[in-house]
């Protein structure tokens, strides 16, 4: 944070020990999780002065309290091991000048290719919009957006080489569910479908509360769209994904009318039940409970467990 700062770029930093002292001194709020730092970055998009203002005061900090003149046994360590030849800059402006200001540039070179394949696709023009994109992916394999469109481009043409390369780019990005879901959608038969669908769940189930919350929305409405299309298939995998999302009400709306038509009214009953009991909760406290910020509940949850253990 201090090396970064001294930069002039503003740290986006988690609430842990190492960086408190430098939070407290800059009154920057650090992020508690994901979801978190994900508003955190849209406020910035949407507020770019704020970058400036906050990783000025960073700098200014830095500049002030901690370089090595201000704690001169750490000066003395560090000057050791400085090269007697200068490689400074001879810049007309002040260190972290340009990092505050920024790049003129509105979008990035994959956001353009991005834009530019979009518009191609919308003149009806396939090829260009291959072509454009695999130029970029070239040069950056890496990136599974410029992955993703160039599949959804192949899916538009019918390219026979479809599955092959998703199931390619499923091995290159494992840690990324969208290509797993990607594939759950173009499944060519029933027994593909319920195969990749236990995928969907096993990766999920395999990795943390962050990362299941990140996919939450693209696979509950990818599980809605096929759980009406074949119902019957779907009992299994939503009693699975229930597992991981507990509090999901469009999965149990779904299983308790499923398990009526089959005559398991145990089953349906204890999915109505929650329902039911869970909506005369909500509704009277939804103004309530959407006022709280989800992050100082989690915060005070972790921190009173923590006194309670320590007690």
């Amino acid at each position: 944070a201090v090396e970064m700062s001294a930069c002039g770029v503003l740290p986006l930093l988690p609430d842990a020990l190492p960086y408190r002292d430098f939070l407290q001194k800059t009154g920057l709020q650090p992020f508690r999780n994901f979801h978190d730092l994900k508003e955190r970055l849209g406020q910035y998009v949407m507020r770019p002065e704020r970058i400036r203002e906050e990783a000025e005061r960073c700098y200014n900090y830095v500049k002030n309290f901690r370089l090595g003149e201000h704690n001169r046994a750490r000066l003395q360590l560090y000057s050791q091991y400085i090269s007697g030849k200068s490689d400074t800059f001879e810049w007309p402006v002040g260190a972290g000048y340009h990092e505050l200001t920024g790049t003129a540039q509105d979008k990035t070179a994959v956001q353009e290719a991005l834009a530019v394949a979009d518009s191609f696709m919308k003149l009806r023009q396939p090829g260009d919009a291959l072509r454009t994109l695999e130029r970029l992916i070239d040069s950056n394999p890496d990136i599974p957006e410029l992955i993703l469109a160039r599949l959804k481009i192949l899916k538009n043409t019918a390219d026979v080489a479809l599955m092959a390369q998703l199931e390619r780019a499923e091995a290159a990005f494992p840690a990324d569910l969208r290509f797993t879901l990607l594939h759950a959608q173009w499944a060519r038969n029933e027994q593909e479908l319920r195969d990749t669908w236990k995928r969907v769940v096993e990766t999920l189930r395999s990795n943390p509360l962050i990362y299941q919350n990140f996919f939450r929305p693209q696979t509950l409405k990818l599980f809605q769209a096929f759980a009406q299309a074949s119902p019957q298939l779907f009992i299994e995998i939503g009693e699975a994904l229930l597992g991981i999302f507990s509090d999901a009400a469009e999965i149990r709306f779904f299983l308790a009318h499923q398990y009526e038509r089959r005559g398991e009214y145990r089953l349906a009953a204890g999915h109505f039940r929650w329902l039911r009991d869970t909506r005369k909760l909500c509704i009277p406290n939804t103004a309530t409970l959407q006022s709280i910020d989800g992050g100082y509940l989690e915060a005070w949850c972790e921190a009173l467990e923590a006194r309670v253990k320590g007690s």
